[in-house]
């Protein structure tokens, strides 16, 4: 019995360690996901720029249609790098919620009975 005791002390010793660093790293992968995302706007807008600055060259006749889609390229490779960095914040955000238990009151959720 006392073995078995131990045993389980043990275990959760091991849980609660293991939950700590889940959490630990949970909140790590929320803070660089979130700069990630703000590199990834900026990126958006620089390209945005570059964009309007090659159609406005293409007006005048000081560039080609070739330079116009290469830039529309970038713009939407940019969009699409943006759009993945919001993903992997809100699924960095929603392991945190997991791991901490506050997924269901952030949704307004409860359990059936109003456990949780």
């Amino acid at each position: 019995m006392l073995a078995e005791l131990r045993q389980a002390e043990l275990n959760l010793k091991q849980i609660r360690q293991t939950t700590a660093s889940s959490v630990i790293l949970a909140a790590n992968n929320i803070r660089s996901s979130a700069k990630r995302f703000d590199l990834a706007l900026l990126s958006v807008d620089l390209a945005e720029q570059n964009l309007a600055a090659e159609q406005a060259r293409f007006e005048v006749g000081r560039s080609t249609n070739y330079d116009v889609l290469f830039r529309i390229d970038e713009l939407t490779t940019a969009q699409t790098t943006a759009l993945q960095a919001r993903l992997d914040y809100l699924r960095a955000k929603l392991e945190l919620q997991m791991l901490t238990g506050e997924i269901l009151p952030a949704y307004g959720l409860d359990l059936p009975g109003g456990e949780q």
